[in-house]
């Protein structure tokens, strides 16, 4: 028996066949539309005009000479060249001293502030001298009985007696009246009294103010800490190989985590001849002027010690080399060149010797290397994407001029 189709499958079926004759006739009538338009002729300008194009520069006008590129130079010297070697250390002071109390009582004055700077035997701190005064009075009044008790036996002797007697007999007479043993006391309170007024051991700054007025001290209690603050001093490790070239007064430079940017003259003050056999290295003691106190003892520092001289080098920053792909075996530099009223780069290959941290000495091989010479500029930044001849203008940074920086 046939089986007889339900409504829902005729439905479907018939709105299927509506959409396919809809499709049909819209293309019919695009048909009919391009068959009656007359024919015109093609304008490839138009076209263009019609769609979005995309600029395009050519890589030439990227260095056209209508715009000088924005670059950094510095100057070719003949010169020392120092090469050197880093090491790392912290920044301590040279002189150091924690004052404590030396006698016992409340704290009556503290008369300085942390970080304050105090000249050599100012006073910073006052403690209590009322037992101390007690003690001073007594000692007084000791010593003046023991002076009447001394006097009174000097008077019994006679106006005959002769020098020795005499001298004897004073002699008896300090030992019998304890005239001595009284000036010590009061000569030891005295003291003692002096004692009551911390002062400054040296010119410094003040650290670590352990107590507060009022507060009870002993006897060796720790009161504050005075720091002197110039010269410092940073003590590095270096390795056992580099020991040798290194003696006092050798020059050195150090910088520091907490003040970027800003590097410091030292000096080499001290090489330990003995060297650590497990790390290989030798301790160096370098010292660093603080007049204006921005160097903090504890700061990390980092240190380069000139090691080796190498005198009458021709020297450019090392910023100044370049390897291009093409010639990674070949260096090259480029050199300001002055053509009329512009500047231009002119690239020239270099032969590159030792290097320090910072600078590079040229060796010179011959007529077909581009010597450089003394007194010329070479570019150190904004010079990675210049060709030869490039129009360059000299800026102090290459960023804020709206060039591309090197690094």
């Amino acid at each position: 028996m046939t089986p007889v189709p339900d409504g829902s499958s005729n439905r479907t079926f018939l709105v299927l066949a509506a959409i396919f004759l809809t499709v049909v006739a819209a293309v019919a009538w695009r048909l009919w539309e391009d068959s009656q338009a007359p024919e015109e002729e093609e304008d490839p300008g138009q076209t263009a005009a019609s769609e979005p194009q995309r600029p395009f520069v050519a890589s030439a006008e990227l260095f056209s000479a209508d715009s000088a590129t924005p670059v950094v130079g510095a100057e070719v010297v003949r010169d020392t060249l120092w090469i050197r070697v880093a090491a790392a250390g912290m920044a301590r002071a040279t002189r150091i001293d924690t004052l404590a109390a030396r006698l016992t009582g409340p704290l009556a004055r503290l008369l300085v502030s942390e970080g304050q700077l105090v000249s050599g035997g100012q006073a910073l701190a006052v403690i209590d001298t009322v037992e101390a005064a007690s003690e001073l009075a007594t000692a007084r009044l000791a010593l003046l009985e023991a002076r009447t008790r001394y006097d009174a036996v000097m008077a019994a002797g006679r106006d005959s007696d002769s020098e020795e007697t005499r001298a004897r007999r004073a002699r008896f007479a300090a030992v019998q009246t304890g005239l001595e043993q009284r000036r010590t006391d009061l000569a030891k309170v005295e003291l003692k009294m002096s004692h009551a007024t911390v002062r400054a051991p040296f010119e410094g700054r003040i650290a670590d103010i352990g107590t507060a007025p009022g507060e009870w001290v002993n006897e060796g209690d720790r009161i504050m800490t005075v720091v002197d603050m110039d010269p410092l001093e940073v003590e590095v490790q270096v390795p056992e190989v580099e020991l040798p070239k290194l003696a006092e007064g050798r020059g050195a430079k150090a910088s520091f985590a907490a003040l970027p940017g800003q590097e410091f003259g030292a000096r080499v003050v001290s090489v330990n001849p003995v060297v650590d056999p497990r790390e290989r290295t030798g301790r160096v003691v370098v010292g660093l002027p603080n007049p204006g106190g921005r160097i903090f003892p504890g700061m990390f520092a980092r240190v380069l010690l000139d090691v080796e001289a190498l005198p009458d080098r021709l020297i450019v920053p090392r910023a100044a080399l370049l390897q291009r792909s093409e010639t990674l075996d070949r260096h090259v530099v480029f050199v300001l060149l002055r053509e009329g009223e512009h500047a231009v780069s002119d690239w020239r290959y270099v032969n590159p010797g030792r290097e320090s941290d910072t600078h590079v000495e040229l060796l010179a091989e011959g007529p077909e290397e581009g010597i450089v010479l003394p007194g010329e500029i070479v570019l150190v930044d904004g010079h990675h994407y210049l060709s030869h001849g490039t129009r360059v203008r000299l800026v102090d940074n290459v960023a804020a001029a709206g060039g591309r920086p090197t690094r």
